[in-house]
């Protein structure tokens, strides 16, 4: 899984950098999530601007991730959503869940207010 991590403030952002997220590539994303939330992190986003596809797997990481921040007084958000991925977190109603913005700038902003 490629990915570039970086922050603003006190969000951390993960862009990811596969056209694909599926079970086979999950495993670095989802042990760079966790050493975020074990370190302390609260406001984390994940840009997926760069993911055209995601399977059931990466639906079940997502809402994992968001479970997992939950519970230690956290928030989630998704920016970048090309058509494919949105069409499937709004099957999946993840959209009813976690909060989406269109682009990390105005997710940013979102955590701010």
């Amino acid at each position: 899984m490629k990915y570039e991590l970086s922050e603003s403030g006190d969000i951390s952002i993960l862009e990811l950098r596969e056209q694909r997220l599926i079970y086979e590539n999950l495993d670095p994303i989802q042990e760079q999530f966790i050493s975020l939330v074990e370190s302390g992190k609260r406001q984390i986003l994940i840009d997926l601007s760069g993911v055209e596809y995601i399977d059931s797997f990466a639906v079940g990481f997502i809402m994992d991730m968001y479970r997992r921040l939950s519970a230690q007084g956290g928030s989630l958000r998704l920016s970048g959503l090309q058509a494919r991925v949105k069409k499937i977190l709004t099957i999946t109603r993840v959209d009813n869940v976690i909060d989406i913005h269109p682009n990390i700038d105005d997710a940013i902003k979102a955590f701010e207010s």
